[in-house]
């Protein structure tokens, strides 16, 4: 049985996870305990998720080309995913500011950036060599409404899922 193709149509970004104790009040700073950077965003999670499921995946979107979208875009090669239709875009890649309190709860911001500027028409011309049947979205995406593409459009005759 040959594994499941899976198009995944979302955002990709560079989160900053920073933890405190305690959030700060507007106009105070705190000490924080921790900061990691990991890559994610919806859409590149479900990717990878989907590739270590075992499912034959390409992620659709975009990252910007800065250092952030260079790690990003290696990322997701390293997880297994077709990053054929995976665009490059001038200015910043996506990144979400995460801050963790003490308690485990988060307060999270997140500038799109080449995200925003990434359309289910500009990357569903995007090819790749073999048909993708089930297709998905992450639903935080400003395109959302107009994935999956109909007709013509529709990358490699996608269902969506």
């Amino acid at each position: 049985m040959s594994a499941p193709r899976i198009a995944v149509f979302g955002s990709v970004n560079m989160d900053l996870v920073a933890y405190a104790d305690q959030v700060p009040s507007s106009g105070e700073t705190v000490a924080g305990t921790d900061f990691r950077q990991v890559p994610g965003g919806k859409g590149a999670n479900q990717a990878v998720a989907a590739a270590r499921a075992g499912a034959d995946v390409a992620f659709l979107g975009a990252v910007g080309d800065d250092s952030f979208g260079a790690e990003l875009r290696a990322t997701l090669v390293d997880s297994g995913v077709d990053v054929s239709g995976l665009r490059t875009a001038p200015g910043a890649s996506g990144v979400a500011h995460i801050v963790v309190d003490g308690s485990g709860g988060n307060r999270i911001i997140v500038v799109p950036g080449a995200t925003a500027r990434c359309g289910a028409r500009s990357t569903a011309t995007r090819r790749s060599s073999t048909a993708a049947p089930h297709c998905c979205s992450s639903s935080n995406c400003p395109w959302r409404r107009s994935w999956p593409p109909r007709g013509p459009e529709a990358p490699w005759g996608c269902r969506s899922t």
